[in-house]
């Protein structure tokens, strides 16, 4: 399970990189999800957001691109996740 810290931070680094590549794919969803998980009340409700963010990353993934790094970020939220299914 993943710390809010974590995602925090692996979106965050979504967030940067899609602004540094001046696309504007998953910036609203990037900036959504930052401020619902740093503002959740616990850590059943921050995995709860976690699935969410995955199932809006799936979508991303299948009608966008990440870069390599951008990935990398992607894999990692969804091995916090344990409802997420590939």
């Amino acid at each position: 399970m993943l710390t809010r810290h974590e995602i925090c931070e692996a979106v965050s680094f979504l967030l940067e990189s899609a602004e540094d590549r001046g696309t504007a794919q998953g910036i609203l969803v990037y900036t959504t999800f930052l401020e619902m998980i740093e503002s959740a009340r616990d850590g059943t409700a921050v995995q709860e957001l976690l699935g969410k963010l995955n199932h809006n990353l799936a979508g991303i993934e299948a009608h966008g691109d990440f870069t390599p790094e951008e990935y990398k970020q992607v894999l990692f939220l969804r091995s916090g996740d344990e409802t997420f299914k590939s």
